[in-house]
């Protein structure tokens, strides 16, 4: 197990308060124009979502604290929507949406991310992906969408995608209390001679704001089949 980051404490304590608000759910969702290979994207959503360590931990009280650990065997559950035979494919993908953005959300016990391929006709898709606010944050589903991106230009192209980054949270928890214990420090001894301590990089856990309770469209360039 692992303790919490400052921000990440900062989650769960709000959702503490409130256990049955769905208002820490962020959510993107990746619109995808022309021809796809389903069976490749399926399986590059899979592989970058299994890696990412954040969306797969537990977080348990622990007498006055709280540790996070990891839910093993990891799990991936992609769904299907299709929405192509609408009349308004967009507006029922929006309201689908929407509608999952209300789920209650569950720390101890419960996935904390979601995620499905949406299909809106035979050449426009959208990738969803939910995700509680303590996993991740929104640099880091930027980094999740391009790591999509790079799995499926591969697979489609035959080819080796490059090594993923390092998707793990004890790197970050034990950047951020070096910082800690260095600002503390520092504050106890204002003479001390200034040092290049940083704070911590962000890696997969909350350290910025994004759009919670809410679904975005975003484009992005992904190199797939053509025809």
């Amino acid at each position: 197990s692992l303790p919490l980051t400052g921000p990440q404490l900062g989650m769960w304590t709000a959702q503490r308060i409130d256990p049955d608000s769905p208002s820490l759910w962020t959510a993107e969702a990746v619109e995808l124009a022309g021809p796809l290979d389903l069976a490749a994207l399926d399986a590059a959503i899979r592989e970058a979502l299994m890696a990412c360590d954040a969306l797969h931990m537990r977080y348990e009280a622990e007498g006055e604290g709280v540790s996070q650990r990891l839910c093993e065997p990891r799990k991936v559950a992609l769904a299907h929507e299709d929405y192509a035979g609408c009349d308004a494919p967009w507006d029922s993908a929006w309201r689908w949406m929407r509608e999952d953005l209300l789920r209650p959300a569950d720390l101890g016990r419960r996935p904390l991310f979601a995620t499905a391929l949406i299909r809106l006709g035979a050449r426009r898709h959208l990738w969803y992906l939910r995700a509680h606010h303590i996993a991740l944050d929104g640099f880091a589903y930027l980094l999740l969408i391009h790591r999509v991106a790079e799995l499926y230009s591969a697979k489609v192209g035959g080819r080796v995608a490059a090594p993923a980054r390092d998707w793990s949270l004890a790197p970050v928890v034990e950047e951020e209390a070096r910082y800690r214990d260095w600002a503390s420090r520092s504050r106890s001894a204002p003479s001390a001679r200034p040092t290049t301590a940083r704070a911590p990089r962000t890696c997969a856990c909350p350290q910025a704001s994004t759009c919670a309770g809410r679904a975005r469209r975003a484009r992005s360039a992904w190199t797939g089949p053509r025809g």
